[in-house]
């Protein structure tokens, strides 16, 4: 079954298996923060720091990120956090599942990158300030 989620990720980008797991290293982390019964707004949080993530580094066309951000807010009631927050979402995060993690690119196709703590904060100041 596709998701609400899924379906603005496929209206912004091209299918890929990956796609996904694109939140994964993030959403676990948010959903051992916020806890179990926020699954959707934690994947929606995911979702949106990954695609914020796609743009800086991979060139993922801001109009895109704008729109599934826009839509994500439409569907989904998202958590609030701020950095007070952040160091305790970041120990939640497993340093190796900041490896081979998919971002799109500006063709807007899946590519493996290697994040930084740096590009993790980046992301949630990103997420706090939209």
């Amino acid at each position: 079954m596709v998701t609400a989620i899924q379906k603005i990720l496929q209206a912004v980008a091209k299918p890929h298996p990956a796609a996904d797991r694109l939140g994964t290293p993030l959403e676990d982390a948010f959903i051992e923060y916020f806890g179990a019964s926020s699954i959707n707004e934690s994947n929606a949080i995911a979702i949106i720091c990954m695609l914020y993530l796609s743009h800086r580094l991979k060139g993922f066309p801001i109009d895109k990120l704008r729109l599934a951000v826009y839509n994500i807010q439409e569907i989904c009631p998202l958590p609030k956090f701020n950095c007070n927050h952040y160091t305790d979402i970041m120990a939640a995060i497993p340093k190796a599942a900041l490896r081979n993690v998919p971002l799109y690119n500006s063709e807007c196709e899946i590519e493996y990158v290697t994040l930084a703590e740096k590009d993790i904060l980046e992301a949630f100041d990103f997420y706090t300030n939209r």
